[in-house]
């Protein structure tokens, strides 16, 4: 009765699991947002040293007065201007050719170990569940059905790519039609060659097409649609964990309801819950036993998560690899609910467990082996005008995601990015109420923390999004430490005017500290129905501040964008490669 009953009630557990996880995880990112924005609010300052911090740490709502910047006139003019300093605006349509390639380019032999460790995994996790689908008729079942079967298995292989490699949507769709494709092209192979074998020959090639294809829709619909839930950028770095926990606390109620069950078979349990039930209710004490049971499994839930902490921190896995193994886990629970608990009873978990083992443990070997150290690992700065969360948030998609797989990004955290940065090791410091320690709030603080920045990869070969949290004491020496440790620096000034010249004291930091053939900025397209950034201003200013540290003739790169698509993004990267070239 107990095995009748349990790929249902599996399935509900399953079906209650992504919309709570999808709960926890917004709960949790906006308790996360609000921290930030709580520590990062800048306190009293002391009336002779007016504070610099307010474009970067204050939030949208925040009163800035841009004139108290560290003694810094807002008049651009207050020193000449070099002899020549020009800015060197690309309003391209596309980045042009035949010079340095892009950061998304020149790492090609990691992203090439991604797709052949993460397509063999798939592959291997694809045979052994056809192999269970297919148990007990392996020899009765032609070759057709059986490619047929494993094709349907390998879909994950798309979407797992998709984010591994950051591909943009247009290219993920190409890559399914592709996968579908080719499909169908070789089960009409496989099809003919058998039929050539056995001497016959119909139109079986031909109607196996579009079979296979319905059988990819049915296999990956349900699980598909789950991992949709989970892959919107701005919950899917913390979508994993929430997902794991809520699964966990699922799987423990449904075994602790199974034990319950199983109790009641001897007498002396039987007894002990009759007489509990008597001094108040069957259900006070069903549920109070739980809420007993429960510990375990919540302590159980807190060391999984503290692992996984202590695992980032150590570089064994990157955050997008955290993702695509949770999509894997939902995809497989599924399939564990749907098709293997019917048939294989209670021993279909351990089915669904052993195909996870075999897409992870292949992946792992071949992401592990030895490969060819990279000699440069250039260090990319982002700076940004805070106050336009979606902007920022689709500049780190399209070009801070690429540039991680040729070097670590580094940035100043600020609530903007808080969806898109946090990662374990954020949500344990917040949950333990250890997340203000991470703040550096003395400037003697800063120069060890930026040493302690990890430049290595993780074994995807993708780098590390180096934050530092900082508060007002400490903020403008972490940005002057970080010029002085970043090999180029991404400067996004759309919407830059009188309104926000607090950006005066960045400005001129990076004039004192980086030559300008190091610095990109992004600005609006200067287009007849206006752009939010202020062309005149910038350039006055640049030129103000290079004036004041060098008489020499400058010349900075601005990248102008328009809607932020793909072609903005090649741009902005190509202008980054040549930065670094």
């Amino acid at each position: 009765m107990a095995n009748d009953l349990l790929p249902g009630q599996i399935a509900h557990v399953l079906m209650l699991a992504v919309p709570d996880a999808a709960l926890l995880t917004w709960a949790a990112l906006r308790w996360y947002e609000r921290s930030v924005s709580r520590l990062m609010r800048p306190s009293a300052a002391p009336a002779t040293a007016p504070s610099s911090l307010a474009p970067f740490t204050h939030d949208a709502t925040s009163t800035i007065d841009d004139r108290r910047v560290a003694g810094l006139s807002t008049a651009p003019t207050s020193a000449a201007p070099p002899a020549s300093f020009e800015l060197d605006i690309d309003r391209a349509s596309r980045a042009p050719s035949g010079v340095a390639p892009s950061p998304a380019a020149r790492p090609h032999l990691a992203q090439d170990r991604i797709a052949a460790a993460y397509g063999a995994g798939a592959s291997a996790s694809a045979l052994v569940l056809t192999a269970a689908t297919l148990w007990g008729g392996w020899t009765a079942t032609p070759l057709a059905a059986w490619f047929a079967v494993w094709w349907s298995n390998l879909w994950p292989i798309v979407p797992t790519l998709s984010v591994l490699l950051v591909l943009s949507r247009r290219v993920t769709l190409g890559w399914t039609l592709g996968y579908l494709g080719l499909g169908g092209i070789l089960i009409a192979m496989v099809t003919a060659a058998n039929q050539l074998l056995h001497g016959r020959l119909n139109s079986a090639p031909l109607t196996n097409v579009p079979g296979l294809w319905r059988l990819v829709a049915v296999t990956a619909a349900l699980p598909l649609l789950f991992v949709a839930i989970s892959a919107w950028r701005r919950v899917r770095g913390i979508m994993p964990i929430a997902f794991a926990s809520t699964l966990v606390f699922g799987i423990g109620s449904l075994l602790f309801q199974q034990a319950i069950v199983q109790g009641f078979n001897i007498s002396a349990f039987r007894t002990a819950i009759l007489d509990l039930s008597t001094w108040s209710s069957s259900e006070t004490v069903y549920y109070g036993l739980f809420m007993i049971a429960s510990l375990p499994v919540g302590w159980i839930c807190w060391r999984v998560l503290q692992r996984l902490a202590h695992a980032f921190r150590q570089g064994r896995f990157s955050d997008m690899q955290l993702v695509v193994d949770c999509w894997w886990v939902i995809i497989l629970a599924t399939t564990t609910a749907t098709e293997l608990v019917p048939r294989f009873g209670a021993a279909g978990i351990v089915v669904g467990a052993l195909v996870f083992v075999a897409y992870r443990g292949v992946a792992e070997a071949v992401l592990h082996r030895p490969g060819t150290a990279s000699a440069r690992t250039p260090r990319l700065l982002l700076l940004r005008v805070f106050g336009h969360q979606a902007r920022t948030e689709a500049l780190f998609d399209r070009v801070a995601q690429q540039w991680r797989f040729l070097g670590p990004v580094r940035l100043i955290a600020g609530t903007d990015l808080a969806a898109r940065t946090a990662d374990p090791g954020d949500m344990l410091a917040l949950v333990s109420g250890g997340l203000e320690g991470q703040y550096l709030g003395r400037a003697e603080q800063v120069p060890g923390a930026v040493a302690a920045l990890d430049d290595g990869a993780a074994p995807d070969g993708r780098f590390r999004v180096q934050e530092l949290f900082c508060r007002d004491a400490a903020w403008k020496d972490a940005l002057t430490a970080l010029l002085d440790a970043s090999d180029v620096v991404l400067m996004d000034l759309r919407s830059f005017s009188e309104k926000n010249s607090g950006c005066l004291f960045e400005i001129e930091q990076l004039a004192a500290r980086v030559p300008l053939e190091r610095v990109v900025l992004i600005a609006d397209r200067d287009v007849p129905e206006g752009g939010t950034t202020d062309l005149s201003l910038l350039r006055s200013t640049f030129a103000a501040a290079w004036g004041r540290h060098s008489g020499a003739p400058g010349r900075v790169r601005l990248v102008e964008v328009d809607r932020q698509d793909a072609r903005d993004e090649a741009r902005v990267l190509h202008a980054l490669a040549s930065a670094v070239a």
